[in-house]
């Protein structure tokens, strides 16, 4: 009888045994599972998020490439009203006279350059390059046909032409996070 109640003993035992570990196992397969689901959804929400990261990063590149090339077409377009000098102690205002008289032909070199870059311009900076095209096509107006004697107020416009477009220049450089005192 002594056998028989050890062995019931020991059967028991082994019925609990058998259950732990059943249950451990399952403990272990169950932590399993939710981790890797953790994990998973985890690097999901990563990877989507580094997605947008990159998306948003080639945006703001290709919007900079743009930007930086409508700054130097506008930077070659002010540097074409600048006329050269006709005689070697040319002064500021006769360089204003003949930027004055080609009002008509930098007006259409402005509207030009707006139709071309105008979609990626920021709205503070299209607005101040059409105010230079409203320069030109007031300051038209005031160049006599054929340009004789040109008169004071052609030669302030076209000095506040170039003095915005310096302003211009400098809100690109800005924008653009271009150093000048390199």
């Amino acid at each position: 009888m002594e056998n028989e109640v050890v062995k019931a003993i020991y059967q028991g035992n082994f019925q609990i045994i058998a259950w732990l570990i059943v249950i451990a196992m399952l403990q272990m397969v169950i932590s399993t599972f939710i981790i890797t689901r953790i994990k998973t959804s985890i690097e999901h929400e990563y990877l989507s998020a580094l997605e947008r990261f990159k998306d948003e990063l080639l945006r703001k590149k290709i919007v900079y490439e743009e930007q930086l090339a409508a700054y130097k077409a506008f930077s070659g377009l002010k540097y074409n009203i600048l006329p050269k000098k006709s005689h070697s102690d040319m002064d500021w205002g006769e360089a204003c006279d003949d930027i004055a008289t080609g009002f008509s032909e930098h007006y259409e070199d402005i509207k030009a350059f707006l139709e071309t870059y105008s979609a990626i311009l920021p709205k503070k900076i299209e607005e101040e390059i059409e105010s230079c095209r409203t320069i030109c096509d007031d300051g038209s107006l005031i160049v006599p046909h054929p340009p004789v004697n040109i008169p004071s107020d052609a030669g302030n416009k076209a000095n506040e032409l170039w003095s915005k477009m310096g302003s211009i220049e400098n809100a690109f450089r800005s924008l653009l996070k271009i150093e000048t005192d390199i």
